[in-house]
């Protein structure tokens, strides 16, 4: 078992302080924030995670384990008192058929026998928006009815029933609905669009933009989920920004941010959701299905029940989110960039013509 460190003194929190708790997927970008706020408030953490953690902070074990091993999540459950579970494969583009379910479904299954063979006293699950597929709803709260699109959206789903089950078996979970994590350290997908604009390319959008699409900070994330892990009752929560501007104002006000000369320029939904399909056909496609399917939809969730049963408050605007993650980005991008660089100009690349068909632009 490693031990790590870090530079800040543990916050004064009489609930953690002393308390033990495990980290699954620690290591991760909301694992890493997770860490480091329990650390502070005084709990004895262990995370676990397939790869050892390429930062430091203070007061930590760590054990390399992947959560479809039995024995080594129920090893890393003995003597905890709480879990945070966050290991999960995102919806990422060509991932294996399997691996969703192995990982999301089979993977928390075992963390959750192992909380109830240990007799743990709470257990927070980190799920998904995606979860609700396709909202018909705005915005959406934790009554509206679940739909979920692609491998991914199901397997959380999926996650979210064997947490119910555990329930009836005696142990105290709360499932958390984040809408998409964003802040200082969040690449993936965005560093796309942060590469973009630091270039002073255009961006290419879904739609006109005039749509809600809401993010959820790092540290609001992480602020809810413990607020929800010190109560003793199993419940669900969606957690979200409240400050959200349309899509195409959030992405200018990044712009300006950035003193880029980028431009939005909108792309038809039928033309680039065929052309990003052609892209993911030819397995060279940044998104899946379910992510292009909801670009040019509102996206929001009712964060009402966290507010009014946790107390907890966003303090961060999805502007504000994205222009953090961009920072980062910028602060620590290797030059090289990352192989999807020039795909999203792909969307630009033609136009619909007058005729129906399709015109290549200059």
């Amino acid at each position: 078992m490693a031990r790590y460190f870090c530079g800040s003194k543990p916050m004064n929190n009489n609930f953690w302080k002393g308390k033990k708790v495990l980290v699954t997927g620690g290591t991760g970008f909301l694992g890493k924030y997770m860490v480091e706020a329990l650390c502070k408030a005084g709990a004895e953490v262990l995370a676990i995670d397939f790869r050892k953690p390429a930062w430091e902070i203070i007061g930590f074990d760590f054990r390399e384990a992947d959560i479809r091993d039995k024995e080594k999540v129920r090893d890393a459950c003995r003597g905890m008192e709480v879990v945070f579970h966050l290991a999960a494969i995102p919806s990422i583009a060509r991932a294996k058929r399997t691996i969703y379910h192995d990982i999301n479904v089979e993977g928390t299954r075992n963390v959750l026998e192992g909380a109830l063979d240990h007799k743990v006293h709470k257990f927070l699950h980190v799920s998904s928006s995606t979860v609700y597929g396709i909202p018909d709803e705005f915005p959406l709260s934790e009554k509206s009815p679940v739909h979920p699109l692609g491998k991914y959206g199901r397997s959380k789903l999926a996650a979210e029933d064997a947490c119910r089950e555990a329930v009836l078996r005696g142990l105290s979970v709360s499932i958390i609905r984040p809408r998409v994590i964003m802040g200082a350290g969040r690449i993936g997908i965005f560093s796309i669009l942060f590469d973009r604009v630091r270039r002073n390319k255009p961006i290419y959008i879904i739609g006109k933009g005039t749509n809600a699409f809401q993010f959820t900070n790092v540290s609001d994330m992480v602020e809810a989920c413990i607020a929800a892990a010190e109560r003793r009752q199993s419940d669900l929560f969606n957690i979200g920004s409240e400050e959200i501007l349309p899509v195409k104002e959030e992405l200018a006000g990044l712009i300006r941010h950035a003193g880029s000369c980028s431009k939005v320029v909108s792309v038809a939904p039928w033309l680039a959701r065929a052309g990003l399909k052609i892209l993911s056909y030819a397995g060279i496609s940044p998104l899946v299905d379910e992510q292009f399917s909801i670009a040019d939809k509102n996206f929001k969730l009712d964060t009402t029940h966290a507010r009014e049963v946790l107390g907890w408050r966003p303090r961060y605007s999805n502007l504000e989110s994205l222009i953090q993650a961009y920072d980062w980005y910028v602060g620590n991008i290797k030059e090289e960039g990352g192989q999807y660089r020039n795909i999203l100009g792909v969307l630009g690349r033609f136009k619909h013509s007058q005729m129906g068909g399709f015109q290549k632009q200059p």
